[in-house]
């Protein structure tokens, strides 16, 4: 398999040179776009170069093209014999402005040359290496431009060019080169597997730096970074640092042995590197972090699942490189940048790439789309009080119009409290207050001890001659009635229930009057809703008509004539009323039951009102299943805010909407779930997002009201009174936990205060006007230890003050502090060491004696003067 080497031209961004020593090719591409693809035809072959020998085709060893920008694909050819050939993709020499084509380097022996390297800043310094040659070295560097020949005449004569600059010894072999394109003047190289040298074309006697290591091969230097240099050997990967020579500051094991590494020249810090028999680039992004350097890994497939043989990045469009695979040929190929968006906690957003930044303001003054946003949403519900509100119903104004599920579900929440307040529903089993008729119907609920078994009831059509319906009555029932909201009792309630209760609809109204088997009261209904709907008056009017002819017989004409008008109908109540009247058997109310158009609560109502236990356990299995999988909020009233369905009913819902402030705020309602595992990820997940949107108030609002509904969740204590010698907290907690007696009481008390401390047997600090023990320390109430005053003085040290504790301070128990703030007198003042009288004001000296700085017992005025403002 031919090697191919790649070489973009700095001249002319479009052009690149392929070079192949194998098949001794040498071709100038160019790179084209046709049809949206980029692909490369050839520009020039080697029967364009000039040369005076065309023999000197079939010995080119290597390449290298100058990278003056000012010559046109001027390219330096390495021969075997070790001649340097400059030429270019021209015929006439005249055309070359730079006076290079035709110019040659010829060595003083010949051997083979191995490598070209230009000087990326000097154009004019051409680096050769050549093989080992026992009189000569073996890296020499050469002016272009000046050559300086030597005639040398021991019985013939021979003519060759003297080097500006030669490195090495004569047994070395040189295994890479590269130019620090920094510093012109200086070139780092691997010697014999084992050393790297860095030299100074100006001073070429010995070399500046070197150290000892087996990575020498593939030696490049980063154009954007000065100190940095890249090398390899087989599958291990150097990163060096020229200020710290010594040894790599970064090491990467390769999987593949590595067979080319090159820097990105538009990108600091970003090494490419190709392992052999591969179809993937590696691409290293280098990061330096303090002392270290870390870095980024990504890999890139050109050529999808083509090996890659060689590649060469483009000097000056960023990301861009052409690949050559021995499959696929040569191909351009662009490394697209990796997008990185970061939103804000005021949903700002910023999208960086490449060399690009994009900011993109507040979402909250964007599109109706973005409005839509479950953060934004979320975020505009907080910060309204959205679930810590006092009454349940008070969070409904704080949803949006659309949010009719969550209306809905705050208003079912709200129904059950006030059944369990003024109706003393009970409660379930496992003290759950937001159960679902479910549980009801399957006996969860332990409503009373007598028998539940159910009470077929014929109940005759009022307004319907003598039409009957056979009706199913329980404790059970009667309250899972109550849950959907429908009326319970006789007719007679049943009418008064109708008569002050707004059903929404007029056609929802006739249709629950019509399962109550209230055919008069639903004609009355439909012909006041036509009365106030013009619009719809016909059809309410033919469906009231509908009702009128209902009797006994039911007739298979009525009947169709029925069907037929309800096909046509689009209320959902008027056709599920339709499907009841028309169902003479009774036998199944799929019709009724299936109607998706009904409220699930009228559903659940017409089922526990018309379906025998078998036919209603059925229903309620099947539709527990059908709304927890499709996370429906107002299966509550099946399910219950309880363990297990409810739960489940809740994730579904956070599922399909990301709402974790929904049910966060409905579980603050029921504290008995609190403690379950997935309630507790929910709540956190909650309090974490309000702490992201900086929301301190509201965060510590709904703290506040969690720990106010779970009475198991009590904020611990984390201000304690400690002794002022030994630091040991004098708190309530600990001395109920060592046994220790702790009774509080105040003035004209007989009740006992802890007087010492419990662990060194201490007394505790006095106020200062009262002498009553504290936890605190007063103006010299206690003597201060040597060690405690040490304390003092390295913290006075280290703040560099000369204050003194307590010197200047009046320390008051809590029930001093009380006639403070009763106006008895005012703080102490500092400055005349006065306690001072309001109101009248009285003063009350509190005489600071001067040997120890205690203040004389002045309660006895205290109490005097609290007697006679009582008497007054």
């Amino acid at each position: 398999m031919a090697e191919w080497d790649l070489q973009w031209s700095v001249s002319d961004p479009d052009v690149f040179v392929a070079f192949s020593a194998d098949k001794h090719e040498i071709n100038l591409h160019r790179l084209t776009q046709e049809d949206g693809d980029s692909w490369q035809q050839k520009d020039a072959t080697k029967s364009e170069l000039y040369l005076r020998s065309r023999a000197d085709l079939q010995s080119v060893k290597c390449v290298a093209v100058c990278p003056n920008p000012n010559t046109e694909n001027i390219l330096a050819l390495g021969l075997s014999t070790g001649r340097v050939v400059l030429t270019a993709f021209n015929s006439d020499p005249s055309l070359d402005k730079a006076d290079l084509v035709g110019r040659e380097i010829i060595p003083k022996h010949s051997r083979q040359c191995t490598s070209l390297t230009w000087n990326p800043t000097e154009h004019k310094l051409l680096a050769v290496s050549y093989e080992r040659h026992r009189p000569d070295q073996c890296l020499a560097v050469y002016d272009v431009y000046n050559q300086v020949s030597d005639r040398l005449v021991k019985g013939q004569v021979s003519e060759r060019t003297r080097p500006q600059a030669e490195f090495g010894t004569q047994a070395d072999v040189v295994n890479s080169v590269t130019w620090l394109p920094q510093n012109a003047s200086c070139l780092v190289a691997g010697f014999a597997g084992k050393t790297l040298k860095m030299f100074d074309v100006r001073d070429p006697s010995a070399a500046k730096k070197q150290l000892t290591t087996k990575g020498v091969y593939g030696l490049v230097a980063d154009p954007l970074f000065e100190h940095q240099l890249a090398s390899y050997i087989e599958d291990q990967i150097y990163i060096w640092d020229l200020r710290n020579f010594d040894k790599p500051v970064l090491s990467i094991k390769e999987a593949r042995p590595v067979s080319k590494l090159e820097w990105n020249p538009n990108r600091k810090g970003v090494l490419m590197s190709l392992p052999k028999e591969s179809s993937v680039v590696k691409s290293y992004k280098m990061e330096h972090v303090s002392n270290e350097v870390e870095y980024t890994e990504r890999l890139l497939q050109p050529r999808s699942h083509h090996l890659v043989a060689n590649f060469a990045m483009h000097p000056s469009r960023e990301n861009n490189m052409v690949v050559f695979s021995p499959t696929a040929g040569l191909s351009s190929f662009t490394v697209q940048d990796i997008i990185s968006v970061n939103l804000s906690p005021h949903s700002a957003c910023s999208i960086a790439t490449s060399r690009n930044l994009m900011y993109c303001p507040s979402l909250e003054e964007s599109t109706p789309e973005v409005q839509s946003d479950i953060s934004l949403i979320m975020r505009e519900r907080a910060v309204a009080g959205y679930g810590v509100q006092k009454s349940l119903l008070a969070n409904i104004p704080l949803l949006r119009p659309e949010d009719h599920m969550l209306c809905k579900l705050w208003e079912w929440m709200s129904h059950m409290r006030t059944l369990k307040t003024e109706e003393k529903i009970p409660t379930g089993k496992r003290g759950f207050e937001f159960y679902g008729i479910r549980a009801v119907i399957k006996g969860e609920i332990m409503i009373t001890n007598d028998d539940t078994s159910n009470q077929v009831v014929t109940i005759p059509w009022e307004g319907a001659g003598d039409i009957e319906s056979k009706l199913y009555r329980s404790k059970e029932r009667s309250l899972a009635l109550k849950i959907c909201s429908w009326p319970v009792g006789g007719q007679e309630d049943v009418i008064a229930e109708f008569n002050n209760r707004d059903f929404g609809s007029c056609e929802r109204a006739a249709c629950i009057a019509v399962f109550y088997l209230q055919i008069r009261h639903a004609i009355d209904i439909l012909k006041e809703g036509a009365k106030f709907m013009p619009d719809q008056s016909a059809h309410l009017n033919a469906v009231a008509m509908a009702l009128a002819g209902l009797n006994k017989s039911r007739t298979s004409l009525w009947c169709e004539m029925v069907s037929d008008l309800s096909r046509r109908l689009d209320n959902p109540y008027l056709r599920a009323m339709f499907s009841f009247l028309t169902n003479t058997e009774a036998v199944s109310f799929d019709g009724i039951l299936k109607e998706s158009g009904l409220l699930i609560e009228d559903r659940l109502g017409f089922a526990c009102m018309y379906l025998n236990d078998q036919q209603l356990n059925e229903y309620l299995d099947q539709l527990s299943i059908s709304i927890i999988r499709k996370g429906k909020l107002d299966g509550v009233l099946v399910t219950g805010l309880n363990k297990g369905p409810g739960i489940d009913l809740l994730q579904c819902y956070l599922d399909h909407t990301c709402d974790v402030q929904s049910v966060s705020c409905v579980m603050l309602q029921t504290s008995d779930l609190l403690k379950e595992a997935k309630v507790d990820e929910w709540v956190e997940a909650y309090r974490r997002l309000l702490d992201t949107w900086r929301l301190w108030h509201q965060r510590a609002k709904f703290d506040m009201f969690l720990h106010s509904t779970d009475a198991r969740k009590k904020v611990p204590a984390q201000t304690f009174v400690n002794c002022h010698f030994c630091m040991n907290p004098i708190s309530p907690d600990v001395l109920a936990s060592r046994n220790k007696p702790l009774r509080i009481g105040g003035i004209g008390n007989s009740a006992l205060r802890p007087k010492g401390c419990y662990v060194c047997k201490k007394p505790l600090p006095r106020c200062s006007l009262c002498q009553m023990n504290m936890g605190t320390s007063s103006t010299g109430t206690v003597k201060i230890t040597q060690q405690r005053r040490n304390m003092n003085r390295g913290q006075q040290s280290n703040t560099g003050g000369g204050h003194k504790p307590s010197a200047q301070l009046l320390a008051v128990c809590a029930t001093v502090h009380s006639l403070i703030r009763w106006g008895l007198f005012l703080p102490w003042d500092p400055l005349t060491h006065e306690a001072v009288w309001g109101a009248e004001g009285m003063k009350l000296l509190a005489i600071r004696s001067s040997s120890n700085g205690q203040v004389k017992k002045v309660m006895y005025l205290i109490q005097s003067e609290m007697m006679h403002r009582s008497l007054k």
